[in-house]
């Protein structure tokens, strides 16, 4: 018998300080998922848009 994984992802929400290209920003998560062993999500926190920044904030955990 068979059990299905699930899958496993880390959403990370970035306070980038200076302005990186969409390469530069794939390529990091790529980096953290090679060293987290999981997929990783990466987004600036100034690409949310506004009508979803609210609960996202909210339920974000500062590291």
């Amino acid at each position: 018998m068979r059990v299905a994984q699930r899958a496993v992802t880390l959403d990370l929400l970035a306070e980038i300080l200076h302005p990186v290209s969409l390469l530069e920003l794939a390529g990091a998560e790529i980096f953290l998922s090679d060293a987290f062993g999981i997929h990783v999500d990466l987004a600036p926190e100034r690409s949310l848009r506004e009508e979803i920044r609210g609960s996202i904030t909210q339920e974000a955990v500062a590291l």
